[in-house]
């Protein structure tokens, strides 16, 4: 496991078996210096205060390593629901053409049955000789 090189003063604290006070006394005093960005460097606490103990470290190492599998189950999660809301969208739209095409389906039948409704009465003769005919030929 990569132990961290910088430390926020709550982690510094725990890692090194100081109080926030004192760090930022020490910091205040300039007998400790911070990075740019509000961070104190590893090389930094082990000239003010000596190596921390192996005790501190693993549990640093396991705090670093348990937040950046946190990190990733959360991004995991966060992809798969995306994912799950594509899906949902997707099978939406699929419902909505197979709708649509059971309409066009319904639609055509009826069509089709008022097509062969009209040529029926259309091939009825509308005389009586005519009907006459159809009967006896």
């Amino acid at each position: 496991m990569n132990t961290p090189t910088n430390f926020s003063v709550l982690a510094a604290s725990g890692l090194f078996k100081k109080s926030k006070a004192t760090l930022y006394k020490h910091l205040k005093n300039g007998t400790l210096s911070k990075n740019t960005d509000g961070t104190i460097s590893l090389i930094e606490l082990i000239r003010c205060y000596g190596e921390p103990s192996q005790e501190s470290l693993v549990v640093e190492n396991k705090k670093v390593y348990e937040g950046r599998a946190e990190t990733e189950l959360r991004l995991r999660v966060e992809l798969l629901e995306n994912q799950l809301e594509e899906s949902k969208k997707r099978e939406e739209i699929a419902l909505d053409r197979e709708m649509y095409q059971r309409q066009q389906v319904t639609d055509l039948q009826h069509a089709l049955r008022m097509i062969e409704n009209k040529r029926d009465t259309h091939e009825q003769p509308k005389s009586l000789l005519g009907r006459l005919r159809k009967f006896v030929g």
